[in-house]
């Protein structure tokens, strides 16, 4: 694509331009911007009005006069004017039984006085997504910390001579003992409320139900796991 060569208006300085900017006609922005110095655009004439807080004159831009009611100097003026004629409603929170303030617009959505309060009414069986799944997790916890299941870690290790099932190596990784039928599903069928009850439970302390996998084929393991739990549900 072909050059010209124009004169600068502002600096009189030669510039280089390609054949699809030929209407250009100055060589910079800093330049363009001199150009436009003291020029007012007639499509940003401005008018003068008073603000409506401390009724002092300002000027603004047509536009703005056209499509906002009220005017303001600033930001400080314009949140003293909000409080004093902003008409707010009292509500009772749903969680403290408090009264606050709310502004009108917000009368469908608000319902609590703060985040905290929020958080409170929404935790456990009350969030939208809570499924149960970790209605046992203080006794799955109490489980995986006892004795019995430290050894029957050990028991597993000690069959698959510390090797990984899956890719076959021992040297340079952590190794852990995976539930080839799952931790909670044995709980569940075996209807387990206690730890008593776990220590009596001979499906749960099943050698055989057992194997030697390392970090990243045992977190491979459990997303087949999720994925097939997830079919088996839809």
């Amino acid at each position: 694509m072909g050059k010209i060569k124009k004169v600068c208006p502002i600096c009189k300085q030669e510039f280089e331009l390609f054949l699809s900017k030929k209407d250009r006609i100055y060589c910079s922005k800093e330049c363009y911007g001199i150009s436009q110095l003291g020029r007012i655009s007639p499509k940003r004439n401005k008018i003068t009005v008073r603000c409506a807080n401390c009724s002092n004159l300002i000027k603004i831009i047509k536009s703005k006069y056209k499509h906002h009611k009220n005017h303001f100097c600033n930001n400080k003026c314009r949140q003293e004017w909000f409080k004093k004629n902003s008409k707010k409603i009292i509500r009772i929170c749903k969680t403290c039984n408090e009264g606050f303030r709310i502004v009108p617009s917000r009368q469908n959505s608000a319902y609590y006085c703060s985040k905290s309060c929020y958080g409170e009414a929404n935790r456990g069986e009350n969030h939208y997504k809570y499924t149960g799944a970790y209605l046992k997790k203080p006794l799955v916890i109490s489980i995986r910390k006892c004795f019995k299941y430290k050894a029957w870690v050990i028991a597993v290790l000690k069959r698959d001579k510390y090797m990984c099932k899956c890719c076959k190596k021992n040297k340079g990784i952590k190794l852990n003992a995976h539930h080839k039928k799952q931790f909670s599903i044995i709980i569940e069928e075996n209807n387990i409320n206690n730890l008593i009850e776990a220590l009596f439970c001979e499906e749960l302390w099943d050698v055989d139900n057992g194997e030697t996998l390392c970090e990243t084929c045992h977190k491979s393991e459990h997303k087949k796991d999720k994925f097939m739990t997830l079919i088996q549900w839809q």
